[in-house]
């Protein structure tokens, strides 16, 4: 079966090789997992946000570990450390301190969002 599907050589901030490998080289795979991601995590930072002033930690907490572990899936370390400290102050009940880390998510999230966006 050949799963070759186009993609870019570079797409920052995604490590393509790293997630190439980590799939065994399934570029059609992987060109479906950055679009799934795109859309969802396309309002991860509302989502957050959402959920804290409703009292849902728990909700909050395992969408930042979600996005956490599909950006290290993708190669966005930048983006997987920011989701990773925004699951830490959740889990540590740290909730002034959250709002300024998830603004530093989205500035990391966004163009994750746009760069997956570019191979449709």
């Amino acid at each position: 079966m050949n799963d070759d599907v186009p993609l870019p050589e570079k797409l920052p901030p995604f490590d393509l090789n790293a997630a190439l490998s980590r799939i065994k080289g399934r570029s059609k795979l992987l060109r479906k997992m950055l679009l799934i991601f795109r859309k969802d995590y396309a309002e991860a930072g509302v989502q957050l946000r959402t959920h804290i002033r409703e009292g849902h930690m728990e909700e909050a907490e395992r969408l930042a570990h979600s996005l956490k572990s599909n950006a290290a899936s993708l190669g966005a370390n930048e983006l997987a450390a920011a989701a990773l400290a925004v699951e830490g102050a959740l889990r540590a009940g740290q909730h002034k301190e959250v709002q300024d880390l998830i603004r530093h998510l989205e500035e990391e999230l966004r163009p994750a969002l746009a760069a997956a966006g570019t191979v449709e």
